[in-house]
């Protein structure tokens, strides 16, 4: 345990899960150290002004070293209430963009996933796939039981 009381392990028997567990001065994790036969770690990147996740990686610690996986995360800057609006999904070898939009009661209207190599992906109704990606749009019904359109 560190100075807070958190773990900094996770064991059982002898076989090591996690070590060397740090977090961020508000309390969630900051990296992992992963066991098993490659040692690999997560890392959690930066936090913004209401504590949201911004990024998370995941790098292989052992030769030939490399980063794995890279996750961002966007809230829409100043109009931030708090649900994502684009995601960054990253292999090492390509990048895919997911965006999306909610309606007027804060709920899930559309959501996208451009095509390898582009950032931009637009969804109407009845349609899932135009060209730069892939994507559905939702509607509610008075009980907000939601359908794709």
């Amino acid at each position: 345990m560190d100075d807070a009381g958190r773990p900094k392990s996770a064991l059982s028997g002898s076989t090591n899960y996690v070590s060397s567990a740090t977090y961020a001065p508000h309390g969630a994790a900051r990296t992992l150290k992963l066991g098993g036969t490659t040692a690999l770690q997560a890392q959690w990147g930066t936090f913004n002004g209401k504590l949201q996740l911004e990024g998370f990686t995941v790098s292989k610690l052992s030769a030939p070293a490399a980063t794995l996986l890279t996750l961002g995360y966007g809230y829409g800057g100043t109009s931030n209430n708090g649900n994502p609006v684009s995601h960054t999904v990253s292999d090492g070898l390509s990048v895919r963009t997911q965006k999306f939009t909610y309606d007027a009661a804060n709920r899930l209207a559309t959501a996208c996933e451009a095509n390898v190599g582009s950032s931009t992906c637009t969804v109407t109704a009845g349609t899932t796939w135009t060209g730069l990606g892939y994507g559905q749009a939702y509607g509610y019904d008075s009980y907000s039981n939601r359908w794709v359109d």
